[in-house]
């Protein structure tokens, strides 16, 4: 490096300073050029901060030549790039350190950035060799990079947002659906059967976790199909029973159908989200074994249910969006997306080794949460093929072997999209009059 510099400067000192200033041009124009060759990923990893003081010198930022470095649209690139890299650099150099720290060395991390914010505590009593490490998560930085591409190209992410600036984020399939505001949108009551339990849903995959922990337990129940596409959700009746205007939403109406309660206790009341169903209905019943008994079984059940509970939703909303229904394809949406409900899948995968069910020989509610959205991928998504969902042999085993009982087969119609789904369901008897 240091031969090719002392051999650009000899250059420099036979030449004048129009020639210097027009080679300079001529070589950003061949720089430009060669970036422009490349894709994003490659052009900046070749930048470092010796690239950047080069570029600087040769657009002319130097004693004998006008300083164009500036206002060059190279440079401005080039310096953007590079800072962007350091900042990805410096964050995963920040995470490195972190994991690092495990280890419990008597070495402080420090992040000389974030060094006001950071602090140590110093082991008690006798452990003068050792220190209790702590230091911040990266921080967001002060403003978003608006140098990076944008999806409308034009797109620049504005101080405060005022609303839909045409993203497509109120159009396509659930486009209209969704507004910055809760509440209802028409007052209307919901109907109400002759069970005990009456579930309002449709058969999304959360709509079917209630539905089969319903038939595997054998508990009547009416089942109300809400059609979330023409915003029935958003009624006032099921506002009422969630707030949060999503179904599946439960309501008990008779105390009397709790096995476990006095006839006059809680004879009116809600219970939404679909997990926390399936938790009240294993806890209603617990002689049908969905939640198993024992402090450590039971919490391994939970451990499962939540797990189910908090990821799942990157599948729907996340992946099943972008990949299925979002009206614009953005290939940065649907591989991070990808990315992470494969590592889910990974992680069912090597649970279910050696298991029928996810926590042994048994049945239980962590099943029934986490089967609906692995069927959906195939079933709904139709992503069986770009997920590559043979690579999970155990995960293959454990869906065929769930869709082998009937109770889930039922569970799956109850206001489902198959040609066999039931519209409605108040006994038994309309799985067979379908």
């Amino acid at each position: 490096m240091c031969g090719r510099r002392m051999h650009a400067e000899g250059w420099r000192a036979s030449m004048s300073d129009e020639e210097v200033s027009e080679r300079a041009h001529a070589a950003a124009i061949a720089l430009c050029e060669a970036l422009d060759a490349l894709d994003d990923a490659r052009a900046v990893a070749a930048l470092n901060a010796e690239v950047l003081v080069r570029v600087e010198r040769a657009l002319g930022a130097n004693s004998r030549a006008e300083p164009l470095c500036a206002q060059h649209p190279l440079f401005t690139r080039l310096r953007a790039a590079l800072e962007s890299k350091s900042a990805g650099d410096a964050a995963r150099s920040r995470q490195n350190d972190q994991l690092q720290k495990e280890d419990r060395t008597t070495k402080t991390v420090r992040n000389e950035h974030e060094q006001e914010h950071s602090s140590l505590r110093e082991s008690a009593g006798n452990q003068t060799q050792a220190a209790l490490q702590t230091q911040q998560a990266p921080s967001a930085p002060e403003s978003v990079d608006n140098s990076a591409p944008s999806l409308p190209p034009e797109y620049v992410v504005p101080e405060v947002w005022t609303g839909v600036q045409d993203s497509g984020a109120d159009t396509g399939l659930f486009g209209a659906m969704n507004q910055p505001n809760s509440g209802t949108r028409e007052l209307r009551e919901l109907d109400i059967g002759q069970h005990p339990y009456q579930l309002y849903s449709i058969g999304t995959a959360n709509g079917i976790r209630a539905a089969i922990a319903f038939e595997e337990l054998g508990v009547e129940y009416d089942a109300w199909y809400v059609d979330i596409m023409q915003r029935e959700q958003f009624a006032s009746g099921l506002v009422e029973l969630n707030p949060n205007a999503k179904v599946p939403a439960l309501r008990v109406v008779s105390g009397a159908a709790l096995a476990s309660a006095p006839a006059q206790e809680d004879t009116d009341f809600r219970v939404f989200e679909s997990a926390h169903i399936l938790l009240h209905l294993a806890e209603t019943f617990p002689e049908r074994g969905l939640l198993p008994v024992g402090k450590a079984k039971r919490a391994e059940c939970l451990n499962w249910l939540f797990w189910s509970a908090t990821t799942t939703p990157l599948i729907g909303f996340g992946f099943g969006h972008f990949y299925r229904y979002a009206p614009i394809k953005i290939a940065y949406a649907i591989d991070r997306c990808t990315v992470e409900v494969k590592r889910q899948l990974s992680v069912l995968e090597q649970q279910l080794f050696g298991r029928t069910y996810v926590l042994g020989d048994e049945l239980s509610i962590a099943d029934i949460c986490i089967f609906p959205w692995v069927y959906a991928l195939d079933a709904g998504y139709k992503a069986a093929a770009f997920l590559r969902l043979n690579e999970y042999p155990n995960v293959a085993r454990w869906t065929h072997t769930m869709l082998q009982r009937p109770a889930v087969r039922r569970g799956i119609r109850v206001n489902g999209f198959a040609p066999d789904a039931i519209r409605g369901r108040h006994s038994p008897g309309d799985f067979q009059a379908a």
